[in-house]
């Protein structure tokens, strides 16, 4: 059954209702709980927000809403796990020598057209601003490396073996110089 006939149906029976479609379509699209809740046109006194939202994503009909409006986002947006995973590698794995050239004398910033293009993406940001006294200061700043090792390592279930008193950890990369 498509997924339209399918919600039709499902607000026909009176499973689910227009408010409920818009929290579940809200988070799956921001993935924040309690203020889905509150933008779908819930109302709560306090801290009950939060549960009241936990309680409502406990449905069956709202987890399968949430999974259909993921997998159309991801659909949409040609989101691939192989992309992202790469994505987090180059910059979990970047090293600021790599935007850096010494002639012996002075460091220097590596013109961004002698960057490679798979090193550009763990940039996060790049400046150039020309001081007072006429001196080009240039400032380039990375994506964080420990919050990307942190999200592979989630994602590879790295902390949960630990957690749980397992010994060994198996970890496979593959170069993203190579993935893409």
């Amino acid at each position: 059954m498509k997924k339209k006939t399918k919600l039709k149906l499902l607000k026909r029976k009176g499973f689910v209702n227009d408010r409920m479609v818009k929290f579940a379509k809200l988070y799956a699209l921001t993935g924040k709980l309690t203020q889905s809740y509150i933008n779908a046109g819930y109302t709560a006194r306090g801290n009950s927000a939060s549960a009241c939202a936990i309680k409502l994503l406990s449905n069956a009909h709202i987890q399968e809403l949430v999974s259909n409006e993921r997998s159309r986002i991801v659909e949409k947006y040609e989101i691939e796990t192989d992309s992202i995973l790469g994505q987090l590698k180059v910059i979990a794995y970047s090293d600021i020598r790599d935007y850096l050239h010494f002639d012996g004398k002075h460091l220097k910033l590596k013109s961004l057209n002698h960057i490679d293009n798979i090193l550009s993406k763990a940039i996060k940001s790049y400046r150039m601003i020309v001081s007072r006294t006429g001196r080009t200061v240039i400032t380039l700043e990375l994506y964080d490396k420990v919050e990307a090792l942190i999200k592979l390592g989630e994602y590879l279930s790295m902390w949960k073996a630990r957690e749980s008193g397992e010994s060994e950890i198996h970890v496979t990369m593959v170069d993203a110089r190579k993935a893409s």
